[in-house]
């Protein structure tokens, strides 16, 4: 991104649209806990498709790098947990915006969602979203933008979050979540984020009305979204370690035949060999 960041702005810069250029650098989600080295048959993938682990070459092409669930952990720092999780840790990322309509110098700490960027775009290029498909549920940051507030939501409107069963609501300062396992434990907690953004005191109990009040909040998001409910036992890391394999079995199905139709034939022939032989000993 530094290079190619810099690389673009030239380009604009040549062809006269930077100064109608609007720039959103963020991220999706949190650190990438991922850890294939782990996984059972992982070095013959990489084995077989060029990759190693050397480290004199480590970040290089060719190298297979993974910094596992320990240093995403301490990446995602004072959030807790990582990627797939409705943690802090999980969620929480910096945006930066830059460009005509955008306040220079600007700093808001104000809570704002990935779904808020569409309409930004979309208010400051003067397009109307489209009225058919499906609907645009963020909000515009023009007034953040512009230095006029921190948010763009206020301290008591819920904002709704679900992912494999991970889920959570945002409501001002407090946040409703649930993780589950291996990294959760599948139970309901309530934070006040903004002084506690490594989530280690639940006030579920402290607050029992808001706590049932951001409960049910979540129910009507849940029955808005049609949020659908993950089995029983689910386990992300296991489903995308059963999803790769059979992506990997798909992919490897045509050698695997082939080679399963070379050893058949190989022992057709030992067997014809052999009973050929015996005829002859007779």
């Amino acid at each position: 991104m530094d290079q190619n960041i810099g690389r673009l702005i030239a380009h604009l810069q040549e062809i006269g649209e930077l100064e109608n250029t609007v720039f959103v650098v963020t991220s999706d989600n949190g650190p990438e806990p991922s850890n294939p080295l782990a996984a059972r048959g992982f070095e013959q993938w990489m084995h077989l498709n060029g990759y190693t682990r050397e480290l004199d070459t480590l970040g290089e092409r060719g190298s297979m790098v993974a910094i596992g669930p320990e240093f995403a952990n301490a990446t995602a720092a004072p959030g807790a947990l990582f990627k797939f999780y409705t943690t802090e840790g999980g969620t929480r990322v910096p945006m930066i915006m830059a460009g005509p309509g955008v306040g220079a110098g600007l700093r808001a700490d104000g809570f704002a969602y990935v779904t808020d960027i569409a309409p930004t775009l979309l208010e400051l290029a003067r397009v109307a979203p489209a009225t058919e498909g499906v609907p645009v549920t963020g909000r515009s940051l023009s007034a953040v933008l512009r230095g006029e507030a921190q948010s763009a939501y206020g301290p008591e409107e819920p904002v709704g979050l679900e992912v494999s069963g991970n889920a959570a609501l945002f409501r001002g300062d407090f946040k409703l979540v649930i993780n589950q396992r291996p990294n959760g434990d599948g139970r309901w907690r309530l934070y006040n984020v903004r002084l506690d953004p490594g989530e280690t005191r639940d006030i579920s109990t402290e607050m029992p009305d808001l706590f049932a009040q951001m409960q049910r909040e979540y129910e009507a998001y849940v029955q808005e979204m049609g949020v659908l409910a993950m089995p029983e036992g689910y386990n992300i890391h296991g489903q995308i370690e059963s999803n790769t394999y059979a992506r990997q079995f798909t992919r490897y199905m045509p050698f695997l035949i082939g080679c399963a139709v070379v050893l058949i034939g190989l022992i057709g022939w030992l067997v014809w060999l052999f009973t050929r032989k015996r005829r002859a000993k007779a």
